[in-house]
């Protein structure tokens, strides 16, 4: 969320907001869109997992095993699962906590020569200057 509003506080002000503007409601048409995706491949995702969960419990049952102990295997695969999905998931957050760090601590080339000119020059500015030692007057 914070590269967007970066994204939309250069866009804000920005001299040239009518040449920028149809570059970014395509951005936001497509930020939707990806969303949308998103959305419809997780309840698909969703449903065939339920499916295949119930299909496994079946197969169970069917080889003879007894209800208490296919809903035993069934649930510890369950877990199992989750719990290596939500390794994934923290990883990857790890990830994007890092990028999103990295771009709102980035500056311009030019922003990083300018501060060490104007360092160095602060630095002779506040240095006294040499004055020779006076020589004793006879």
């Amino acid at each position: 969320m914070s590269i967007l509003s970066k994204v939309f506080g250069i866009w804000a002000v920005s001299k040239t907001v009518t040449s920028t503007t149809p570059l970014f409601i395509r951005l936001l048409i497509g930020m939707a869109a990806i969303t949308v995706c998103s959305v419809v491949a997780s309840i698909i995702i969703i449903i065939l997992a339920v499916g295949l969960t119930w299909a496994a419990y079946l197969q169970l049952l069917q080889q003879g095993i007894s209800e208490g102990s296919a809903l035993v295997i069934i649930g510890s695969l369950l877990l199992a699962l989750l719990a290596a999905v939500v390794l994934a998931l923290k990883k990857h957050v790890r990830k994007l906590q890092l990028v999103s760090k990295n771009i709102m601590h980035m500056q311009a080339p030019i922003g990083e020569k300018i501060s060490d000119i104007t360092g160095a020059f602060m630095q002779g500015f506040n240095t006294p200057a040499y004055t020779p030692p006076h020589s004793p007057k006879l």
